[in-house]
């Protein structure tokens, strides 16, 4: 079967049997589930959809364990909160995005903006991104800010000029 199916492929749902079609010629079939919700049979699925379809929360809080303790912590709240009002599935994206911003922050920027997203119940990617630049740029601008050391002359008085 095709690792995805082109804009020639129809699907034909008859009241028992689901057909995929591509080009005219038939490529699969399977039995249609009666109940709610989508009927697919994890073989005809293409190979990123079939990836996506065995994802959980777990795997995400899994591969947040391997990066960060605040990111986990993070993504712990995130699932817990939903409190049944949205599937897990609709934070999957989120979850991606926060991991790949991972790979271009340094470690302790990220830990901080994940704890300053945590703290105000931020649980957006885009959020921790806006999060992850102002942390960056106000210790950038802390760095700058050092304090200039005065350089010795002649009209320069010390501790013994006010005894």
């Amino acid at each position: 079967m095709p690792q995805c199916l082109s804009s020639w492929s129809t699907t034909i749902r008859h009241a028992t049997l689901v057909k995929v079609y591509v080009r005219g010629e038939l490529i699969a079939t399977h039995r249609r589930d009666r109940s709610f919700g989508y009927t697919s049979v994890d073989e005809h699925l293409a190979s990123n959809t079939l990836a996506f379809t065995k994802r959980s929360a777990s795997y995400y809080k899994d591969r947040a364990k391997s990066v960060s303790d605040a990111l986990l912590a993070l993504f712990d709240s995130m699932f817990a909160g939903s409190n049944g009002s949205c599937p897990p599935e609709y934070y999957y994206k989120t979850c991606d995005m926060m991991l790949r911003l991972q790979r271009s922050y340094p470690e302790d920027v990220f830990e901080e903006a994940c704890e300053i997203c945590l703290e105000n119940r931020l649980f957006t990617g885009k959020r921790l991104e806006n999060v992850l630049k102002t942390v960056q740029q106000s210790r950038h601008a802390m760095d700058s800010a050092a304090v200039p050391k005065p350089t010795d002359h002649a009209n320069m008085r010390g501790n013994i000029y006010f005894k």
